[in-house]
């Protein structure tokens, strides 16, 4: 009766603590376990959502607000919503985006309330994938946990609803497979076919699934597929553009087309161009740290793996995850597909770093490494300042409600 109790007035001081300063009272929460603190995090995305920051016109989520405020301008009735997105001649293969904007666009006109309810799907999966690792840690864990986990937290963080679809569907991924993969809970990838209708590419991880479930013991040929893979990191796209087309089913052509044309390519080029050479430094040193650690884990500590079969698995699927991954990014912007292997294999260190078992030379490595972690974390969190409004961090829900007042 005693645990109920202190269990209510916990909750009550931390939604009070929310309403007064929710990112404060969210990163308290990160030090505690109690499942229920998640819809804290949760909520939180949905309040950034709405004080997103939208610092230029190339953004997607310019793209999004533009789109919305077009469903607001023609006044789209469900007739025209459905003959603009899923007619035969505009059909879309990515419903969730449209149905949330057309759907928020009945009620309001301002985007930042579109934002907010994209914070609020998004939040969801963001919420439980973090916490789902979060629960698993020891107590007690040292330095480096604390930086994967940091690194975890930021690698697709809250500010990502900039690009809604891909990134949402990332965390649905993640949220669909993993109890898959750790518990065998099939029961979980019924939310895959909800990451595809996010985003249509998620067809494409979702098929390694698959393949995974049929070959899930083969662990050396996972492991020597992960380093062959890396050779095609970085490849010219007209090399294997072709070859690799010519294995997709034709209804993701013209979705592909518009991924491989040379102005497209170009676009995505000068893009990267744009960042300053420190931006690229960081953006890579997460690559580098993951397959450095895992190429010493497959050759010198395997055996360790071995003994829990949990992670065995994980560790399997993460190594085909990646070399997918990596022979996909010849194509641009399907390299994103990187980053989602990249949460997998966060998780595995995490995981496995963790467990005491661990031999004592494997963890000076992965410290000695860390440099790379801060390099990148300093590189993602300078650029998602850009994206999140100066409000999340010293505002509160009341702000918002006093907005719609006055």
């Amino acid at each position: 009766m005693a645990t109920n109790r202190q269990l209510k007035i916990n909750r009550l001081i931390y939604s009070i603590g929310f309403l007064i300063w929710p990112f404060v009272t969210v990163l308290i929460s990160f030090t505690k376990k109690d499942i229920w603190l998640k819809n804290l995090l949760w909520f939180f995305v949905a309040f950034s959502g709405y004080y997103f920051t939208i610092s230029n016109d190339l953004m997607d989520a310019n793209a999004y607000r533009e789109v919305f405020d077009l469903m607001n301008s023609y006044n789209y009735n469900f007739d025209d919503f459905l003959d603009r997105y899923f007619s035969s001649n505009s059909f879309s293969l990515d419903f969730v985006s449209p149905v949330l904007s057309y759907t928020v666009s009945l009620f309001t006109d301002d985007y930042r309330i579109l934002f907010a309810f994209m914070g609020l799907v998004f939040g969801f999966f963001y919420s439980r994938n973090m916490w789902f690792v979060l629960s698993k840690l020891p107590t007690k864990n040292g330095y480096l946990i604390k930086l994967l986990f940091l690194t975890f937290l930021v690698i697709v963080g809250f500010w990502q609803i900039n690009g809604f679809r891909f990134w949402t569907a990332t965390h649905i991924f993640f949220y669909a497979t993993i109890p898959y993969i750790l518990n065998q809970n099939k029961k979980s990838l019924w939310f895959l076919p909800l990451a595809i209708l996010t985003h249509f590419s998620f067809i494409l991880p979702s098929l390694v699934i698959l393949a995974f479930h049929f070959t899930k013991n083969k662990s050396k040929i996972f492991f020597y597929f992960f380093l062959l893979s890396l050779l095609f990191v970085g490849i010219n796209l007209s090399v294997l553009e072709n070859y690799v087309l010519s294995f997709l089913p034709s209804i993701f052509q013209a979705k592909v087309d518009v991924y491989t044309n040379q102005e497209y390519v170009s676009e995505v080029k000068n893009s990267k161009e744009s960042l300053s050479t420190l931006a690229v430094v960081f953006r890579n040193s997460l690559p580098i740290y993951i397959s450095l650690l895992f190429f010493v884990i497959g050759t010198k500590y395997f055996k360790l793996v071995k003994k829990d079969k949990v992670l065995l698995n994980l560790f399997n699927f993460t190594l085909l995850l990646m070399g997918v991954s990596n022979i996909l990014s010849i194509i641009p912007s399907v390299g994103r597909f990187r980053t989602v292997s990249f949460m997998f294999a966060l998780c595995f260190l995490i995981l496995f770093l963790s467990k005491k078992n661990i031999l004592y030379r494997l963890k000076i490595f992965a410290i000695l490494l860390t440099p790379l972690l801060i390099g990148y974390c300093f590189g993602i969190l300078r650029l998602a300042a850009n994206k999140i409004g100066n409000t999340t961090f010293i505002g509160n829900p009341f702000f918002i409600l006093l907005e719609r007042i006055s």
